[in-house]
């Protein structure tokens, strides 16, 4: 009985630590799916800002202070620990986020946002390119 006993025990430990690591791994494909969706909002509707931007100097400032909320939203995201299961796809994505950081750093100059750098940029197509990274997460929370 004792045996028995111990064996449940021992069982419902090792689930409970695979229940964790699998909570996890689901947490973290939300949390990676969320960044990015948001990257892609950004990306929708780029063009459009990036038109106002360079006709109202307040566009302009409001645009460059969203590339840089961006950039830190990126960098937050980076610095997440992944679990085990999600490394090689956290590796995918904060390569491809390090891209869009570097692309977002090539449209300042000075620290001031050189809208004529902004159209002529791969940023909008540097964030498109996350949304393949999208059904690996799917594959992930499967």
């Amino acid at each position: 009985m004792k045996k028995f006993l111990a064996g449940v025990v021992l069982a419902l430990v090792l689930t409970g630590c695979s229940l964790g690591e699998m909570n996890d791994s689901i947490d973290y494909g939300n949390d990676a799916k969320e960044h990015i969706n948001q990257l892609k909002e950004y990306a929708e509707g780029a063009q459009e800002r990036y038109k106002e931007a360079s006709k109202d100097p307040e566009a302009k400032e409001k645009l460059a202070n969203e590339l840089k909320s961006l950039k830190d939203d990126i960098n937050a995201f980076n610095n997440i620990d992944a679990p085990s299961i999600a490394e090689d796809l956290h590796k995918n994505i904060v390569s491809k986020n390090e891209q869009i950081i570097a692309e977002i750093d090539a449209v300042f100059e000075d620290g001031q946002l050189a809208l004529e750098k902004v159209q002529d940029s791969k940023l909008i197509q540097t964030i498109r390119n996350t949304s393949e990274i999208i059904n690996q997460l799917e594959n992930l929370n499967q």
